[in-house]
């Protein structure tokens, strides 16, 4: 989902968002957002193992993101490098 947020997702769930917000805090001690970005990587992380031959640009969409260089910043900002460098450096293992 490309537009999720605290309170979108609360509606969803039918649960407060304060409620949602303070659970994530005190659960994965993070906020939302970076709790959601840190999803969308790790399962970005997965779909780039499993499916090598899709390009990053594809990835970013499946994952929620609107453009490819939002999804490298972002996957920069969770694990320390970029995407293509995480792929070259994982498809060998």
């Amino acid at each position: 989902m490309h537009d999720i947020g605290v309170e979108k997702l609360g509606k969803v769930l039918g649960i407060n968002r304060t409620y949602i917000s303070n659970y994530i805090n005190d659960t994965y001690q993070t906020n939302f957002n970076t709790w959601i970005h840190k999803m969308r990587i790790a399962e970005a992380q997965r779909l780039i193992l499993e499916n090598p031959q899709t390009s990053l640009g594809q990835i970013a969409s499946m994952t929620g993101y609107t453009d490819q260089a939002h999804f490298c910043k972002q996957f920069r900002v969770v694990t320390g490098i970029s995407p293509t460098k995480w792929k070259k450096e994982n498809a060998e293992k």
